[in-house]
């Protein structure tokens, strides 16, 4: 019976997001740890490999197709609640307890539909800017992915409506080599002091977190580009190329891919 609620899932799944070919590799992590900066490492030595490759935006925060600002705006949806915005901000000292009665049901509400635009929003992403490349037999490098929705909103930490934001990311489809971006609070904090140092751990918890759970490998981004670079070349490039070359042995597929286009020093 498991297998076969599996294998109906798996052909409703590709009925809705379609089949593919190439790949999808997505990067999580708070801002300011470099995600732009590698990732734009990572696609030129991708690249020098003769890989083609596209860029994406699949967070849940920008990048929208069917203006979802513009409506979440006129329609007053947001998931995240007035009071932990004061809280979060220092206005109001004691962090705020459960909604009651029928402002607990507006919330709710309006929270629930704010989710439903967004995977309905990604979906349609997916369909036109993804499927299409993945079809094509290209890498697609995707700046934040939906599980991003797991760290509150817009990195702000929230602690309700768990269950449903991981419902959300279980019904979207898994990238299929996921890259968390990490480094020390301070180091962060320097790039972009957007959130606190305490705010910045917490993150980093949920992300470590999201990785566990994903199966996501990790790069530590508070050294240079170019020893991250090493880095994912040891342990991630070869999943990539296997990947690519129908789940060859990693070292064989290296190896073609050499012998096809040396690898270059990164003259970073």
């Amino acid at each position: 019976l498991l297998r076969r609620l599996q294998l109906h899932y798996r052909k409703k799944a590709i009925k809705i997001f379609g089949k593919k070919r190439g790949l999808v590799v997505a990067f999580l992590g708070p801002d300011g740890a470099g995600k732009s900066t590698t990732i734009a490492a990572i696609r030129t030595r991708l690249q020098e490999l003769g890989i083609g490759t596209r860029m994406a935006y699949l967070g849940p925060w920008g990048g929208s197709l069917l203006n979802l600002r513009g409506i979440f705006s006129a329609l007053h949806l947001t998931p995240y609640r007035p009071d932990y915005k004061a809280f979060d901000k220092g206005r109001i000292a004691k962090k705020p307890g459960p909604l009651r009665g029928m402002k607990n049901v507006r919330f709710q509400l309006r929270s629930g539909l704010y989710y439903a635009l967004l995977l309905f929003e990604m979906v349609v992403r997916w369909r036109l800017r993804v499927l299409p490349l993945l079809r094509q037999g290209k890498v697609v490098l995707s700046d934040r992915y939906l599980y991003d929705i797991l760290t509150g909103y817009k990195n702000k930490p929230i602690d309700y409506h768990l269950t449903l934001r991981r419902w959300l990311c279980r019904s979207y489809p898994r990238p299929d080599i996921g890259i968390v971006l990490d480094a020390e609070p301070e180091v962060i904090f320097a790039r972009k002091p957007q959130l606190s140092e305490q705010q910045l751990q917490q993150s980093r918890e949920v992300y470590r977190q999201i990785a566990g759970t994903y199966g996501f490998h990790t790069l530590d981004t508070s050294r240079d580009v170019a020893a991250t670079l090493g880095d994912f070349e040891r342990r991630i490039l070869p999943l990539i190329l296997a990947g690519l070359d129908g789940g060859k042995n990693a070292g064989t597929a290296i190896a073609s891919r050499r012998r096809s286009r040396p690898l270059e020093p990164a003259g970073l």
